[in-house]
């Protein structure tokens, strides 16, 4: 396998058309080298974007007991539209910055986290088993 981080142009393909190769991965192939390179047998070419796959559709890979747990990232934000008061006394400004920097620390807590922290900083995170 071979991977480029630019588009493979003719020069390229005409040189790497020489060696074995069972698949390459670039942002991009020039239409001459997608013709080099058509005419090897088992040779897949895998069209990547240059800056990466887009995060909401790269898959996150996880090793489990006998297993693989694939997931998609959370991504997810939470919007002042989305929340509501349901306490006696609603938070202060500076009570909502700070929640709503706990729940981003919390997020990449493995599970059931308990976050504490003021000014932005952390002053301890632990996870339930």
């Amino acid at each position: 396998m071979l991977a480029f981080n630019r588009t493979v142009d003719t020069a390229t393909a005409e040189e790497v058309a020489k060696l074995f190769v069972e698949c390459i991965a670039a942002p991009g192939f020039a239409d001459r080298a997608k013709e080099i390179f058509g005419a090897k047998k088992n040779l897949r070419l895998l069209e990547l974007p240059a800056g990466g796959l887009d995060p909401e559709r790269e898959l996150q890979l996880k090793r489990v007991q006998g297993g693989m747990l694939v997931q998609q990232p959370d991504l997810g934000e939470i919007k002042d539209d989305g929340m509501r008061t349901v306490t006696n006394r609603a938070p202060t400004a500076e009570e909502m910055h700070t929640m709503r920097f706990v729940w981003k620390v919390a997020k990449h807590v493995k599970s059931n986290a308990i976050v504490f922290a003021k000014d932005r900083a952390t002053l301890a995170s632990a996870q339930g088993k």
